[in-house]
């Protein structure tokens, strides 16, 4: 019998505090899947129940109370272990071999994503979050391991905490708009594919570290089928779903708009950052996908960001160096490379001053 410390919750085993309609539903979900196991007397969180006490009475009833209430009526294995010195009980079903089992007139099946998706507590699949100064030097560390729903809010609550955010002030009567070092809605994108297609077999944790000038997704599993990192650059891939029914709920609920669809929106979104760049990569036991920049965006279009930085290195120039610059800030039609290119020149120069 499994150690305390090992034991959780998964697509066959079910903690719960007491004996209840809960563990029922649980049998007949499992008799109606790949079976699985109730240990009773042991809360979500995988901690003993003080005062819970159980006898080969208690047993016997908890039978009878299963078979009474599902249809057809299954009749559980049942056993007292004893688990790290606690005696819990033990209900065991089969998958059942006619048809389905109902519970009070409904039927129920035991699904992982479920689990992952709403779980409670900590349903045993940690994200690793930190803010770095450099990659041995960390200034803040969090650990979530909560249900997907709540993670990738916890995500982004997290990242928009430790994330520096430069204001600009427009308009009559004036107004403050918040320009965030990086786009929102990339980043929770990248947040969703690391959760969705992660390999929940792995044990490996998912992890993002902000660094002073880019931030990093990892999660355990690789690209899936034919899929290559060549493919994800192009805005017609076709996308394959390690975890479909995971990739079903959030497409439910709005988070993503379609399969195959995640690095256009990305691309799109970071292409208002001039200097931000998208990086993907596989790497051993995973994928790596970040975002990183040279100059962080101070206003809200192009034009702006380079004149925040010609600004500081105007008084230095000569007349006609002024008046090139001028011209240069006065063209709509400048490209976004050349914009790249100038201001990485300006950049050094006002490193030099």
């Amino acid at each position: 019998m499994p150690g305390l410390l090992k034991l959780k919750e998964d697509e066959i085993t079910e903690l719960k505090s007491s004996f209840g309609d809960g563990a029922i539903e649980a049998l007949a979900a499992f008799a109606n899947t790949k079976g699985g196991s109730i240990y009773i007397g042991i809360n979500d969180k995988g901690n003993p129940v003080k005062g819970f006490t159980i006898g080969k009475e208690t047993l016997q009833k908890w039978i009878n109370e299963v078979k009474l209430k599902t249809q057809p009526g299954i009749i559980p294995d049942a056993a007292i272990a004893t688990i790290d010195g606690i005696k819990v009980g033990v209900l065991s079903v089969k998958e059942f071999p006619v048809k389905l089992v109902s519970f009070k007139g409904r039927y129920y099946k035991r699904s992982n994503a479920a689990w992952l998706l709403f779980g409670k507590g900590n349903i045993g699949y940690n994200v690793h979050m930190g803010r770095f100064k450099t990659p041995t030097h960390i200034i803040d560390d969090k650990m979530l391991n909560g249900a997907l729903f709540q993670t990738v809010e916890e995500i982004m609550q997290y990242m928009v905490a430790q994330m520096k955010v430069a204001f600009e002030i427009k308009g009559m009567p004036t107004q403050r708009i918040e320009i965030f070092e990086y786009p929102l809605p990339a980043l929770r994108e990248i947040a969703l594919n690391c959760l969705i297609h992660r390999d929940y077999r792995s044990p490996i944790d998912a992890q993002i570290k902000l660094f002073d000038n880019y931030v990093s997704f990892f999660n355990p599993g690789k690209l899936l089928g034919e899929l290559t990192l060549e493919d994800l650059k192009r805005d017609n891939y076709r996308a394959y779903a390690r975890n479909k029914l995971i990739a079903e709920a959030f497409y439910l609920t709005g988070d993503i708009e379609k399969y195959g669809s995640g690095f256009l929106r990305i691309r799109k979104e970071i292409s208002a950052y001039p200097t931000m760049h998208l990086t993907v990569a596989e790497i051993p036991n995973g994928l790596d996908v970040s975002l990183s920049y040279t100059q962080q965006k101070t206003g809200t279009n192009i034009a702006s960001v380079s004149e925040s930085v010609s600004e500081n290195v105007s008084e230095k120039l000569s007349i006609n160096q002024q008046k090139i610059l001028n011209a240069i800030k006065s063209n709509n039609k400048i490209t976004y490379t050349g914009l790249k290119t100038y201001r990485h020149g300006a950049n050094q120069c006002s490193q030099k001053h």
